[in-house]
């Protein structure tokens, strides 16, 4: 049997205040969605993997890719879809960026927007976009294997700390697991 570990009050209110004292130890990251960093201080750091749930439609693409953008401020970022092109994410991004109530998707699509008074808005919000460390990939139908692979690549060749994917249900695994398999794996 395995023995239980007490830990006293007076030795963890230690390493509380070894925490609070140094700035190297946060626990969380600011994901730029006001509610989430005010209720929890962010996203916790480390090894863990938070999936965002909510019926079709709902914002989930648009929930991560704010959070890929304002975490790529600080940190590089890798953003994975395997639902959307990423020239679709990046003028998504760019809208939000641009923040003008005549630059949507649809007025983009029809050409109903007055592109000389937003040019210049639009190409410096371009400018900043290009600038961040945030890496995409639109590659649909990849193994989970080829993930953990570009994923351990990302980490290696560019510092990436942060991985969003869009959507796991979309990542293939070997074709003899059901579906609870098929989770476990991802």
């Amino acid at each position: 049997t395995t023995k239980l570990k007490a830990e006293s009050t007076k030795d963890v209110m230690m390493q509380i205040l070894m925490d609070l004292e140094n700035p190297e130890t946060t626990a969380t990251q600011l994901c730029g969605i006001p509610s989430i960093d005010s209720l929890h201080g962010g996203l916790p750091i480390g090894k863990k993997l938070i999936v965002l749930a909510a019926a079709s439609s709902m914002g989930k693409t648009t929930v991560s890719l704010t959070m890929a953008r304002f975490i790529s401020n600080t940190t590089p970022v890798a953003y994975f879809s395997f639902e959307m092109p990423t020239k679709q994410l990046l003028t998504r991004l760019l809208i939000a960026e641009v923040g003008d109530y005549e630059f949507t998707s649809q007025r983009i699509r029809t050409k109903q927007f007055d592109f000389k008074r937003l040019n210049q808005k639009i190409t410096d919000k371009m400018s900043v976009l290009q600038s961040l460390p945030l890496y995409y990939f639109d590659k649909s139908g990849l193994y989970i294997d080829d993930l953990v692979a570009r994923i351990k690549e990302m980490a290696e060749l560019h510092g990436v700390k942060w991985f969003f994917i869009d959507h796991i249900g979309h990542i293939k695994v070997r074709k003899d697991k059901n579906e609870n398999d098929k989770t476990g794996e991802i």
